[in-house]
């Protein structure tokens, strides 16, 4: 069985208000949500943003997607790391599925 992350967040490096939560849909498309973080945790308004699974009726930023893919990689990663977990945001944790 391969590990996929389907949803992973991680606060920005210049303060504790901005967050980048990266996720997968039930089609396996790539949302990227980028939103403030309120001091009593609530999600201020921000934007979404959605990139498509390659062949599957869209699909028009290949690079793009794997890119994004590997950045959630990447940010779990980070999130795992104890050096880095002041970035780690501890209100969800890691979300993984069977692939």
């Amino acid at each position: 069985m391969i590990v996929s992350i389907t949803s992973v967040k991680r606060l920005e490096d210049m303060s504790s208000v901005g967050r980048l939560h990266l996720m997968l849909d039930g089609d396996s498309d790539v949302i990227v949500s980028v939103h403030p973080q309120t001091d009593d945790g609530l999600i201020g308004n921000g934007a979404n943003v959605e990139f498509c699974t390659i062949g599957l009726g869209g699909g028009g930023s290949p690079r793009t997607y794997q890119a994004l893919r590997e950045l959630m990689k990447a940010m779990a990663l980070d999130n795992l790391d104890t050096h880095y977990a002041s970035r780690k945001c501890e209100d969800e944790p890691l979300t993984i599925r069977g692939e």
